[in-house]
């Protein structure tokens, strides 16, 4: 018998190979579209980790709490008020950086120009222990030969400069003119435009940007870090008392401190405190710098410490 073949066999054949090739294509389709779905869900980052690549300064204990930023300028206007009242003798300097929003908390005359007095230590102590990580210096090699205190290791210099404020340490590295121009470019390097003299004279935000560097510490090895942040928060009792000013003033903060002061005829001609604060409790963490001339003690520094530490641990 023979077959019968419609007149309308083209069309319909036409009609099955295009619904054969959709039918194809649109399955391809949703596979591709799957795999890809699959794909941006595991490899896409969580809001957690989107939000903490914004932060030069990752939160170690708590990476899930975002503290609030506290506006602490109300505070310092009113303290700056009481301090200089009537005193036209009196000068203060100062600002207040929060580590952890990269955000200046408050200042006055943050751009003002004081003698930094044995602050610049830190700065030389803090390029010595560079000099220890990259190979260049040794940390028991001798170095200096002192009157009261002998013969002094390199490294036992950079501990008691910033520990007790040690001058002839300092002193022997102040007068080496590699040590020195050295510290003049990294003090440019780092953008302190208004900083001299290897850091005898600076400004409060200079010396907060250099405090902001020092808490990164991206060119320490944690081994220096350590005896250089030791040597900063445990200053012994001797016949100076180096945390007679601002380090007095708190409880529960830890304080990594140095100070540098001039005294004449019963006043502070110059009086500098320079420090971290630390309120690991909080997750909280601030650069200070207080520059002052004419104070007639650090009662006025206490008083700041005080303030301060009771409204961060109120704002919880």
């Amino acid at each position: 018998m023979k077959r019968i073949i419609t007149k309308n066999w083209l069309p319909l054949m036409v009609t099955f190979f295009l619904a054969f090739s959709l039918t194809l294509v649109g399955a391809q389709v949703f596979k591709t579209f799957w795999h890809n779905s699959q794909v941006e869900e595991t490899t896409a980052p969580s809001p957690d980790a989107a939000e903490g690549s914004k932060n030069n300064i990752v939160d170690p204990q708590a990476k899930t709490e975002v503290r609030t930023f506290i506006d602490l300028q109300p505070l310092i206007d009113n303290w700056v008020q009481e301090t200089l009242a009537g005193n036209r003798n009196r000068e203060i300097g100062l600002m207040i950086y929060d580590l952890d929003h990269n955000q200046v908390a408050a200042s006055y005359n943050a751009n003002t120009t004081f003698s930094a007095d044995s602050v610049y230590k830190l700065i030389f102590a803090y390029d010595g222990y560079r000099q220890i990580d990259q190979g260049l210096k040794i940390a028991n090699e001798l170095y200096a030969n002192t009157g009261d205190r002998g013969r002094l290791t390199y490294g036992e210099c950079l501990d008691l400069m910033v520990r007790e404020s040690y001058s002839p340490c300092a002193d022997f590295m102040r007068n080496d003119k590699e040590i020195y121009e050295r510290i003049e470019k990294f003090t440019s390097e780092l953008g302190l435009k208004n900083t001299s003299d290897a850091g005898l004279y600076s400004t409060p935000a200079d010396l907060v940007k250099f405090l902001r560097y020092l808490y990164q510490h991206p060119d320490l090895s944690e081994s220096s870090w350590q005896k250089l942040a030791d040597s900063m928060l445990n200053q012994p009792a001797t016949s100076y008392d180096w945390r007679q000013g601002l380090p007095a003033g708190f409880n529960q903060a830890k304080v990594y401190n140095k100070v540098g002061w001039l005294s004449e005829r019963g006043y502070w001609a110059e009086y500098n405190d320079v420090a971290i604060l630390d309120f690991s409790n909080l997750n909280r963490h601030y650069a200070i710098v207080v520059m002052t001339e004419g104070l007639p003690n650090t009662t006025a520094l206490v008083t700041l410490g005080n303030r301060l530490e009771e409204t961060i641990m109120s704002a919880e």
